[in-house]
């Protein structure tokens, strides 16, 4: 796709701080997850799980050319988030999105497996299985999105001024995907930054936009450490993990998303 020198410029400074935010994140989540690991207040069928995920993330580093382990490695998130899920007790509706969530991962996983197979000729599978499940993990990540309010009790902040931002940032994507003349460069740097393809209608990626942002500023102004605050660290960290997460330090944030909205009051000490 051409670009000018002003626009060749932007997306350049957009890589460079891509890739130092990435080192940045890596290193963040990897003491998180130390104290997290550490602290007598995570279970220890979670910090088992923890562990088990953190060496799968070696697997990029020592075995690049592997297939067979590649393949493994894209679906450890997704199997790590589910035995997190299913653990403990939570409230229906949070549960119903750490699911939408969850399964959103193994279908992106699943499918990165599947092209890995087919790429060292392991499994004489279909590309288009790879294709249709990756669309589909992005049909469950937007509807946790749009069931983010109803998870987190987003009700609450439709009477409050905040409102006035997630409203504000689903009318401002919508008129630049649809009413921009370069709403291509839009659904670029979507891609880039969120893993969406935006296959789906406008106004649903809109309309999931508002429904998370009115979920995350819920617990905006909550103390430290509160379940309320720790659900807006929760759903910022998951936002910056991206769907379909290809980077470690992306796979990193996502299941440290899902720990911490899994919601153990004790671990926000820890956290």
């Amino acid at each position: 796709m051409p670009k000018g020198p002003a626009l060749a410029l932007v997306f350049e400074a957009i890589s460079i701080l891509g890739r130092l935010s990435e080192w940045v994140a890596m290193l963040t989540s990897l003491l998180v997850y130390l104290g997290l690991l550490l602290s007598k207040a995570t279970p220890k069928k979670i910090r088992l799980v923890l562990v088990l995920f953190l060496a799968f993330q070696a697997v990029p580093i020592f075995f690049p050319k592997s297939f067979a382990l590649l393949g493994l490695y894209h679906l450890s998130l997704g199997a790590a988030a589910l035995v997190i899920v299913l653990s403990g007790v939570i409230s229906v509706k949070r549960r119903i999105f750490l699911g939408l969530v969850t399964f959103a991962l193994l279908a992106a996983g699943l499918s990165f497996s599947i092209n890995l197979y087919i790429q060292g000729q392991l499994l004489p599978l279909s590309p288009r299985l790879a294709h249709l499940l990756f669309r589909s993990g992005e049909v469950l990540a937007v509807a946790a999105a749009l069931w983010a309010p109803f998870a987190f009790g987003g009700k609450r902040l439709l009477s409050s001024p905040l409102i006035l931002i997630p409203m504000s940032l689903a009318i401002l994507f919508y008129l630049a995907r649809e009413r921009s003349p370069v709403s291509a460069y839009i659904g670029l740097l979507t891609v880039w930054s969120t893993g969406f393809t935006l296959f789906l209608p406008s106004w649903l990626y809109s309309l999931s936009l508002f429904s998370y942002f009115t979920a995350l500023l819920t617990g905006f102004r909550a103390r430290a450490n509160t379940p309320g605050n720790l659900v807006t660290v929760g759903l910022i960290i998951l936002l910056a993990s991206r769907y379909s997460p290809q980077q470690i330090s992306h796979g990193l944030l996502a299941l440290l998303a899902i720990t911490i909205l899994w919601g153990k009051p004790s671990l926000g000490k820890t956290l």
